[in-house]
């Protein structure tokens, strides 16, 4: 599928808001997993929290362990190890369970996983 950016400000990022609701990424027509993930605040180190779902099964909790102005580098991202894939249709859900004091960025890189 790709590697994905995304940026939210503190208004669009409160605690239990779906921040993957209606991004490109979050559903598709075939099976696929996450990668590697990133996350970053501009405040600092500890300062935003989220849950990743497949549908509502929780696969990962995400503290954000980099800060700066810039987004995640790509060799800064953690490699998910679960070998869970998500069935087509089901969607990917972020949600904020520690909302940033500024701003937060993520980096996602999401596998397809299509029988060819």
């Amino acid at each position: 599928m790709g590697t994905f950016y995304e940026s939210w400000l503190l208004a669009d990022a409160p605690v239990d808001k779906n921040i993957a609701e209606g991004k490109i990424w979050q559903k598709s027509a075939v099976p696929r997993r996450i990668v590697r993930i990133g996350l970053n605040s501009t405040t600092g180190i500890n300062d935003c929290a989220v849950d990743i779902l497949y549908g509502s099964m929780k696969v990962m909790h995400l503290i954000n362990l980099a800060s700066g102005t810039a987004s995640p580098h790509m060799n800064e991202l953690f490699w998910h190890s679960s070998k869970l894939t998500i069935p087509p249709g089901i969607p990917i859900n972020i949600v904020v369970t520690d909302a940033p004091t500024t701003s937060m960025q993520m980096i996602l890189d999401i596998q397809d996983l299509a029988v060819r």
